[in-house]
């Protein structure tokens, strides 16, 4: 392989990398339904890229018997490290137990709330064609949780919300509430389905 086919297959790798990483970063609280589609098409790229260029270097290794032939394979290595560690910390942030979950079903269109252990919420709102998440944190007084802010992607007005059971007694409500406590009447009710609390 040429000298500056090399380093045109060497750059690909690195573009095609990073821009895996800033793609995660950038969809990872807002999914769309082809995203799993740029994902494989990026992979695909990147093991055909690091593969030409680890042949590339071992080649020049063979002749030379010098470990920094591999320079460029380092790198890509590197960046599959970055990678790795950048999945690991967006996983990380959903870690701790969910004590609270709840679903607003409008058909197409849906949003949940799920509250965790260590006083943090996330807010996901989408449909079939994609979610938007918002994150933050809260407390819980008996029956009311306050949210750190309202008025969350134009569906949650309120930042005190209150839990109420159905008179059956086994069904349950996060309802929301306005300045004086009293509910909203309009407002996005969402239907309690895991309570650990």
């Amino acid at each position: 392989m040429k000298k500056s086919s090399s380093i045109l297959i060497f750059s690909l790798l690195i573009i095609t990398g990073i821009y895996y990483i800033c793609f995660s970063l950038k969809t990872a609280d807002n999914t769309f339904i082809f995203d799993g589609v740029i994902y494989f098409i990026l992979i695909l790229l990147f093991i055909v890229f690091f593969t030409i260029t680890f042949k590339h270097d071992f080649k020049t290794f063979k002749v030379s018997k010098s470990y920094k032939s591999f320079f460029f394979t380092a790198i890509g290595t590197l960046i599959i490290i970055l990678n790795i560690g950048c999945q690991l910390y967006l996983a990380s942030r959903d870690s701790s137990e969910i004590i609270l979950k709840a679903f607003y079903n409008g058909d197409f269109n849906g949003s949940s709330l799920e509250f965790r252990k260590d006083g943090t919420y996330k807010f996901g709102n989408g449909s079939g064609l994609g979610e938007s998440t918002q994150r933050g944190n809260f407390s819980v007084n008996d029956s009311i949780i306050t949210l750190d802010r309202n008025n969350i992607d134009n569906v949650i007005e309120s930042k005190t919300l209150v839990i109420r059971n159905e008179l059956n007694g086994t069904d349950a409500k996060i309802l929301q509430l306005d300045k004086n406590f009293n509910v909203i009447a309009k407002a996005t009710e969402f239907r309690v389905v895991q309570d650990k609390k």
